[in-house]
C-alpha cells in the first residue's frame, strides 16, 4: 500500500553523482583566479550548500562565480545517476508524484538532469531560482504545496516523505514537519536519521510500493505516513492480517493531529466484521488520538 502522497528528492549526492564534474569546475575557477587549491573531502562537505555561501568561503564573487559556471556547464555531459536510482525512478513513476527540491540554479539543475533524461520522472523541479530562502528554510515546500493546489488537491507534510544525503535536507524535512530518508550513498552524514536507505531501491519499500511485504507486522498499525486515500484500504487489510495471525488486541494510530484520518479510521472499526469492539487509547497507554482495538475469536 502506498504511503506516502509525495516523494521529494534532494539532487546532488542524492539522484546525481555530481561531485566530480562539482569539483572539477570549482578547482579550475581557483586556478583561474589565484587561489589555493581546496580538497575533494571539502568539496564533498560543501554539496548542498547554498553556492553563494561557498564562494564567500574562498573569497570570490559574481564573476569567479560566472566563470566557475561556464566551465561547469562545458562539462555537463560527465553527470550521472547513482547506481539503481533510474531503476527506482522507474518504479515510483506513475504510483506516486516526486519533486526535486535543489539549492541549485535552474541551469545548473538542468544541466545536471539532461545527459540522463532524468527530468522526466519529476512533476515539479524547485531550484534556488523559485525561492528568497534556500533549504533548510521551509519556504520551497510551499512552492510545492501551491503547485498542488492549483491542481485542486492539498498536501499536508505528514503525508510527505524527503529524500536527502544532508543535514541540511533532514533540516529541511524536519522544518516542514515531513518524514525523511537518508540517502547513505550520497555525500553527507546525517546523525540520527529517521530512516536509513542503504540502496536506491530501499525506498520502494519505505514507500510501500513492495507488493510482497505484509501490513500487519505486530500489534500496531502506524498510518502516519499513508497517502489519505490509502488509509480505510490499509485499515482494513490489517486488520484481517491481524486476526490471522491470532491477535485479539492490536491499537491503530491514524497520526498526528490528523481529525480527517480519525474519521476514516472509526468509519473502519464500527463496520468490521472482525471489530468486537474498540476505544480511545488512555494517554499513559499510547495517547489520545490512537485506537484500541479488540477483534473477535475464531
Amino acid at each position: 500500500m502506498v504511503r506516502y502522497a509525495a516523494l521529494l528528492w534532494d539532487m546532488d549526492g542524492t539522484l546525481v553523482d555530481s561531485l566530480p564534474v562539482i569539483y572539477e569546475a570549482f578547482s579550475e575557477m581557483l586556478r583561474q583566479y589565484g587561489r589555493e587549491p581546496v580538497s575533494l573531502e571539502w568539496m564533498r562537505e560543501r554539496v548542498g550548500h547554498p553556492f553563494g555561501e561557498t564562494m564567500k568561503l574562498v573569497g570570490l564573487g559574481e564573476e569567479a562565480r560566472a566563470y566557475y559556471r561556464q566551465v561547469y556547464f562545458s562539462l555537463g555531459e560527465k553527470h550521472k545517476p547513482f547506481p539503481g536510482i533510474v531503476e527506482t525512478l522507474r518504479e515510483v513513476y506513475g504510483k506516486i508524484p516526486m519533486v526535486i527540491v535543489s539549492n541549485k540554479s535552474r541551469e545548473g539543475m538542468k544541466k545536471t538532469l539532461a545527459p540522463w533524461n532524468g527530468e522526466q520522472w519529476f512533476d515539479l523541479c524547485v531550484c534556488e531560482d523559485d525561492v528568497k530562502n534556500p533549504k533548510p528554510h521551509p519556504e520551497a515546500f510551499g512552492v510545492v504545496q501551491r503547485f498542488w493546489q492549483k491542481q485542486g488537491k492539498s498536501l499536508e507534510p505528514s503525508d510527505v516523505l524527503m529524500v536527502g544525503d544532508t543535514a541540511i535536507d533532514y533540516a529541511f524535512a524536519q522544518a516542514v514537519g515531513m518524514d525523511f530518508a537518508y540517502a547513505s550513498w550520497g555525500y553527507g552524514k546525517v546523525e540520527n536519521p529517521q530512516f536509513t536507505l542503504k540502496e536506491p531501491s530501499d525506498l520502494l519499500v519505505l514507500a510501500g510500493l513492495d507488493e510482497r511485504r505484509p501490513v500487519c507486522e505486530g500489534p500496531e498499525l502506524d498510518l502516519h505516513g499513508y497517502a489519505p486515500q490509502d488509509v480505510e484500504r490499509v485499515v482494513r487489510l490489517y486488520l484481517q492480517e491481524a486476526s490471522k495471525k491470532g491477535y485479539r488486541q492490536v491499537r491503530v494510530i491514524p497520526g498526528k493531529g490528523k481529525g480527517v484520518r480519525k474519521k476514516q479510521v472509526e468509519r473502519v472499526l464500527f463496520d468490521h466484521p472482525l471489530v468486537l469492539s474498540f476505544r480511545e487509547s488512555h494517554p499513559l497507554w499510547g495517547g489520545w488520538g490512537s485506537y484500541d482495538v479488540f477483534l473477535k475469536g475464531e
